[in-house]
């Protein structure tokens, strides 16, 4: 099993083009400090670090597969919620863990339906902006037309 709570063999290899084009996404946003692999020449995931949160600064972890698979975590001081797609037994394909905990229990689906790797970072950059807008008011995983 993997840091991220993902079996290896299921998730399948990390697509590192799709890592590449959804980097290329979050540098449009103005409160992205970096965007960085966590290797160079065999990355598995993608960190990005945020120069503002709601309570503290925010980072979130992308990792994408050759299978379409995908998890966006994002975590801020004891706040994280996740957008993932994969197969498991506990939740539907695509879904939601919520905040506070984003824990594998409570998976709601999720309201992206978007499958392209540059479209879900859009849809997850748009859900991730209105909710830091709202100082985390809104729920993120309600939006009207993602991206």
């Amino acid at each position: 099993m993997s840091e991220d709570g993902f079996i290896d063999d299921s998730f399948g290899d990390i697509n590192t083009i799709s890592l590449e084009a959804i980097r290329e996404v979050f540098y449009e946003e103005a409160l992205v400090e970096s965007a960085e692999f966590n290797e160079i020449t065999n990355p598995r995931k993608l960190t990005i670090e945020f120069s503002d949160g709601v309570t503290s600064l925010g980072t979130l972890t992308v990792r994408w597969s050759i299978r379409g698979y995908y998890s966006f975590h994002y975590s801020e001081g004891d706040m994280q919620f996740r957008f993932d797609h994969h197969d498991n037994p506990h939740s539907p394909k695509k879904h939601f863990h919520p905040p506070p905990s984003a824990s594998t229990e409570g998976a709601e689906e999720s309201c992206i339906e978007v499958e392209v790797d540059e479209l879900v970072a859009r849809a997850v950059l748009k859900l991730w902006r209105r909710w830091y807008e709202s100082d985390g008011e809104i729920d993120s995983n309600k939006g009207e037309d993602p991206p």
